[in-house]
């Protein structure tokens, strides 16, 4: 059931930051609606590690793997925006939506890892 919420809850928040960061995109710069997007995200970003990890200590790595997924989502982010602001969402979403699906399985993919059934 947590699954679910988190999912449902992901979905809102993406479509919202689809609809409403397209619209700032054509008026401000990507990487400036990209910072404002992960800026705002940031402290219930914060508060659902701080639930998740229940009473276990963060680790380093782990934070590290953090830090290195959230560039990665600013990154993913400010290409998003921009993409917003050149062309219409029509195309747009389809291909961020088909990107981030397939450069996932990409990656796991060269590191050797194969795809279950």
């Amino acid at each position: 059931m947590l699954a679910l919420a988190l999912a449902l809850t992901a979905s809102v928040a993406w479509g919202g930051a689809s609809v409403f960061g397209g619209q700032a995109a054509r008026t401000n710069t990507a990487f400036t609606v990209a910072w404002w997007f992960s800026f705002m995200a940031l402290p219930g970003m914060l508060a659902l590690a701080f639930i998740a990890s229940g009473t276990e200590a963060f680790s380093i790595d782990s934070l590290l793997i953090g830090l290195v997924a959230g560039a990665a989502a600013v990154t993913g982010a400010t290409f998003l925006f921009f993409g917003f602001a050149k062309a219409p969402a029509s195309s747009v979403v389809p291909t961020s939506g088909l990107m981030s699906a397939l450069l996932p399985v990409a990656a796991a993919n060269v590191r050797g890892e194969h795809l279950s059934s």
